[in-house]
């Protein structure tokens, strides 16, 4: 059998927090990374409402004034990343990879990082769609998650927006992409239920790490993630759970 070779990740979980201050934590590690000093990292977030603009983005990306969006409590950022306008809220998950890419392909991480949300999405019973030069996932006709990335000396950072438990409306200030006619859903409005996105992020991590070949090195787990509920699946005799540990151990 073939020896895999497997990375440390950091991960970060930095909660509820304002894009500004996300950012410049964010840029610190891409610094840090680019010094060559390791580990990878991949910081998980939650914004307060904010609008970005990427480098193909600009106020005709706006469906409201700038001044408005300020009357409405929205920060609205111009950064460095590829796309146009996203916004991010709370109940969206915010994953920011920060890592030296080993294969200097930007598709091939492109691909690994969207179908690593596919994964996670498939586990809650959501199909996943791609569409040709459209760099994103949808469920059914609607937009579910947005990826943006930027590269600096093959490190790769900004990132993917899950649309967990996201107020839909919010995205009304925005073309959202690009695209005028686009809607936008949730993993809630999809399923007809608040989603667990604690648990959301424990799926995330876990198919991450084996999607890019990672250890986690998060604080107090030095191993694997612990699989979370929507990868788990019921053994169908509970008298052979005794002897499912034993062969798993």
């Amino acid at each position: 059998m073939e020896a895999i070779s497997f990375k440390t990740l950091k991960i970060l979980d930095w909660g509820p927090l304002p894009y500004g201050q996300a950012l410049k934590r964010q840029m610190a590690l891409v610094e840090e990374r680019i010094a060559g000093l390791p580990p990878d990292h991949l910081v998980l977030v939650e914004h307060p409402p904010v609008v970005t603009m990427g480098r193909s983005g600009g106020l005709k990306d706006l469906r409201i004034s700038k001044e408005a969006l300020k009357q409405r409590g929205i920060d609205l950022y111009t950064v460095d990343r590829g796309g146009m306008a996203t916004f991010h809220g709370p109940g969206q998950l915010v994953a920011y990879p920060i890592i030296k890419l080993q294969t200097k392909d930007l598709h091939q991480y492109l691909y690994t990082l969207l179908h690593t949300v596919a994964t996670v999405l498939k586990g809650y019973s959501l199909e996943p769609i791609f569409k040709e030069g459209r760099p994103g996932i949808w469920v059914g006709s609607s937009k579910i998650a947005s990826v943006g990335i930027a590269v600096r000396r093959w490190v790769a950072y900004h990132g993917i927006a899950l649309n967990v438990n996201t107020d839909l409306q919010a995205f009304n200030v925005i073309v959202p992409c690009g695209h005028p006619g686009e809607t936008i859903t949730s993993m809630a409005q999809e399923l007809g239920k608040s989603v667990d996105l604690e648990e959301v992020k424990r799926c995330f991590i876990e198919e991450f790490c084996k999607s890019f070949k990672y250890m986690d090195e998060s604080e107090g787990n030095t191993t694997w993630p612990r699989h979370p509920d929507c990868l788990r699946r019921p053994t169908p005799y509970e008298t052979n759970i005794d002897q499912m540990e034993r062969s798993l151990r």
